[in-house]
């Protein structure tokens, strides 16, 4: 792949692009099925209801860039060989984060996302977390010997 005019640099940001590229996809399918889901069973899944929202999508969201920015560092680092070794942990590891507070941060979270605060902290953090990534990454790749 570095044998075409194209720097280190570009490729890992072209990874991240992509990354964010089917991250859209997943909301707008999450969103998509969730419709269809809700209108096929109306009142038979009442559970369904409180994950496909708009706190089900940011958490959605924040699972999907909390594993891209956790795995494309040690992608670039170790290879894809070795960071997939790491990605079930990675995978585990937030998964239960997740569920575990759940229901704690599905309820603070209704508060909380309704408040003009949460509109600009939500990106900001977002927004460092990538940027920290594509820094590691970007480092890490620039090291690699190929």
């Amino acid at each position: 792949m570095l044998s075409l005019p194209v720097t280190k640099q570009s490729i890992v940001l072209s990874r991240y692009i992509s990354s964010f590229f089917i991250t859209g996809i997943g909301m707008i399918l999450y969103f998509v099925s969730g419709s269809l889901y809700s209108s096929i069973f109306k009142d038979k899944i009442v559970s369904l209801k409180s994950v496909i929202s708009l706190e089900g999508g940011a958490v959605f969201l924040f699972v999907s860039l909390l594993l891209t920015a956790l795995f494309l560092p040690f992608h670039f680092k170790l290879g894809i060989s070795k960071a997939l070794l790491f990605s079930p942990v990675a995978f585990i590891i937030s998964s239960s984060a997740v569920w575990a507070g759940y229901k704690h941060i599905y309820a603070n979270m209704q508060l909380w996302l309704g408040t003009p605060l949460s509109v600009f902290i939500l990106p900001v953090l977002f927004s460092s977390l990538t940027l920290l990534s594509i820094f590691l990454s970007i480092k890490a790749y620039k090291l690699k010997e190929l």
